[in-house]
């Protein structure tokens, strides 16, 4: 009985290892691969879905993997649509990350990564219902929106600093949509953000969910004194959550254990 106890539990291990392994789904990913200068509006990602294409300024090309945001005095942004009500119909967790350099300086303009309710490619990505996004300052600030950036919720202040050194920080949102309550975490590399405060923890929870994203991008900031930057690498991966089917899995064990207990007893 110990020995068969024993396989059951190390198989329904072995099975929800699987398919943990097996849950992550990249959506999005574009290395901005390409032997001569391309327009990235128009342009296919690497790995995208159902044949999305970037929408972006003319402004903004790529090169042997690396994106070019020019220094600009109007603020642009750039978009992926995975479709309407993607994020609420496809209940999961989505870590949507960029590489990015800023060379060093002490301007207040910034580049973003975020969620976008609607697509107002070229135009101020603070007015595209951003939920959430997070800002890089070049002088190190950072700010994180749950809501949008025009006059929406800022759940960071202004004033959070890094040590920016011109070399290459990868920026990371990570949305979970399989919760009753959405919830969103904010990283600058491996350093996770504190979105609330003092309250206790850093994960910020949605008292309303912000059902009508359907797009990801990036955007740059406004303004006299913008720098020249560069992303390497961009993506959106999903997971969706497994304790619900591996606690099916052991349920199904304890059952069949205690049915497999009840039968031997009787036949001795």
């Amino acid at each position: 009985m110990k020995v068969i106890s024993s396989m059951l539990c190390a198989a329904t291990v072995l099975v929800c290892s699987y398919l943990s392994a097996q849950a992550n789904t990249v959506l999005i990913h574009d290395t901005f691969s390409s032997a001569t200068s391309t327009a990235l509006n128009g342009s296919t990602p690497t790995v995208t879905v159902n044949g999305a294409k970037w929408v972006a300024p003319t402004s903004l090309t790529y090169n042997s993997g690396t994106l070019t945001i020019p220094a600009s005095t109007t603020a642009e942004s750039s978009t992926i649509d995975l479709g309407s009500g993607y994020f609420s119909s496809h209940p999961g967790v989505y870590t949507l990350s960029m590489t990015l350099t800023i060379p060093t300086g002490t301007s207040t303009s910034w580049v973003g990564l975020g969620f976008f309710s609607t697509n107002a490619t070229g135009s101020n990505p603070n007015a595209q219902s951003s939920s959430p996004m997070i800002m890089l300052r070049q002088n190190g600030g950072s700010i994180v929106y749950a809501n949008s950036a025009n006059g929406g919720t800022a759940v960071t202040a202004a004033s959070t600093s890094i040590t920016n050194s011109g070399t290459a920080v990868t920026l990371t949102l990570v949305l979970d949509t399989s919760k009753t309550n959405w919830t969103f975490d904010a990283y600058i590399g491996s350093t996770q953000i504190d979105l609330n405060g003092s309250s206790t923890g850093s994960t910020y929870t949605y008292s309303t969910n912000p059902t009508s994203i359907e797009y990801v991008g990036l955007g740059s900031s406004i303004g006299s004194s913008a720098f020249a930057a560069t992303i390497s690498d961009f993506s959106l991966v999903t997971s969706v959550p497994e304790p619900k089917i591996c606690a099916l899995l052991l349920l199904g064990l304890l059952l069949t254990w205690k049915g497999f207990g009840r039968r031997n007893h009787r036949i001795s």
